[in-house]
């Protein structure tokens, strides 16, 4: 069982950032090092709600996570203009 841990911020070292959340990814199977392959996705939506989803290749297993901006971290006009960029 592996922990998807999710920042927030650009600095070089994550205890720089500020925690959003974590999420578990289970039932991958042991496997060489640097053989499982992990897919990761990002997704901000309007409202600034961010949707985190993890998927293990090629056994499949994934698991999500939903981070809502209830703390005001990121101003509107920031989550606008990296929708928009996006």
């Amino acid at each position: 069982m592996d922990h998807m841990k999710v920042f927030e911020s650009e600095r070089t070292r994550n205890r720089d950032d500020n925690f959003l959340g974590k999420f578990e990814l289970s039932g991958i199977p042991p496997a060489p090092r640097v053989v499982p392959h992990i897919t990761v996705c990002f997704d901000i939506d309007a409202n600034g709600i961010l949707n985190v989803s993890a998927e293990e290749n090629p056994t499949r297993p994934k698991n999500k996570i939903t981070i809502i901006n209830d703390k005001g971290r990121l101003p509107k006009e920031d989550v606008e203009k990296t929708f928009q960029e996006a």
